[in-house]
């Protein structure tokens, strides 16, 4: 596991910004309507043909779709989820990133129009084009990301639907939907090329679990002042992973940072970067 060092050393600038993420934040640097998060970076895949199982109208790429699933089948907890296709897949010629984005406690519901509150979906409705497709599940009231089939199932439908590249498939998790990553790494980690989890909700680190985790790059980011969920199980996860030498683990402890300021961080292109810079590595598992 690579432990890295809070303060100046961190290898992501807009973690250590001024007041915690500002200097890159998109708070702080606002992007024009139309404008890509990512500027100058291409992350589709050249020369790797696409062929569409059905035809993206040009009026559905670069906005938030709803998608609803069939209500009230035993089982299914996730039946609301928002769908964000970037530009240039309408075209058919390339493969294209996926990032699965599981959500906080707060926006539990029936609403789709909650998912803009934070992380991927408010950038897409602030008119920020994200070079990957999103796809953004909400949990009804009262519900956790526990069972998380009917999540797979969403994403193995997007997967099989639309040009994307199966050995791009990443998953950012906030607070509850933090702890969701770790639960997708125990139950469905061959579908997915690296995670991060942000103020998560972590585990006991039972061997299992350290099995599942270890398995591809996972990054775990909590605030030092975080007293809404509790640091000593992220502590007690990452230690788990150091004494088993889990190279690909990464565990960032943010200095004065409490669990809402650490929403922020779903703002910062770096974090992005991160997860795109990783790809699927075992063959056995392309489908």
């Amino acid at each position: 596991m690579r432990r890295i060092p809070p303060a100046s050393s961190l290898a992501f600038p807009a973690l250590v910004a001024i007041a915690g993420i500002a200097a890159w934040s998109l708070e702080a640097k606002p992007e024009r309507a139309g404008d890509s998060l990512l500027r100058g970076m291409s992350f589709s895949t050249p020369g790797t043909p696409a062929i569409l199982a059905a035809p993206v109208h040009p009026d559905s790429v670069g906005v938030l779709l709803e998608r609803h699933r069939e209500r009230g089948v035993p089982g299914i907890d996730v039946e609301d989820y928002l769908l964000y296709l970037p530009p240039g897949i309408e075209r058919g010629e390339e493969k294209w990133p996926l990032v699965l984005w599981l959500h906080g406690r707060s926006l539990r519901g029936r609403d789709l129009n909650l998912l803009k509150r934070y992380g991927p979906p408010a950038l897409i409705a602030r008119g920020i084009r994200l070079p990957f497709v999103v796809v953004a599940p909400q949990l009804p009231p009262d519900r956790s990301w526990y069972d998380l089939g009917p999540v797979a199932d969403i994403v193995d439908h997007v997967v099989a639907t639309y040009p994307v590249d199966p050995e791009r498939v990443y998953l950012l998790g906030y607070s509850m939907g933090g702890g969701g990553a770790y639960r997708m790494a125990f139950d469905y980690g061959d579908r997915f090329a690296a995670m991060i989890a942000i103020a998560g909700h972590t585990p006991e680190p039972t061997p299992d679990h350290v099995r599942a985790v270890e398995r591809f790059p996972f990054l775990a980011i909590h605030g030092a002042q975080d007293a809404r969920v509790p640091l000593a199980p992220a502590r007690r996860m990452a230690q788990a992973l150091e004494e088993d030498g889990a190279p690909q683990f990464e565990f960032r402890l943010m200095p004065g940072m409490d669990h809402g300021r650490l929403e922020r961080l779903t703002r910062d292109e770096s974090l992005y970067a991160w997860l795109l810079a990783h790809r699927r590595a075992d063959p056995a598992f392309a489908r």
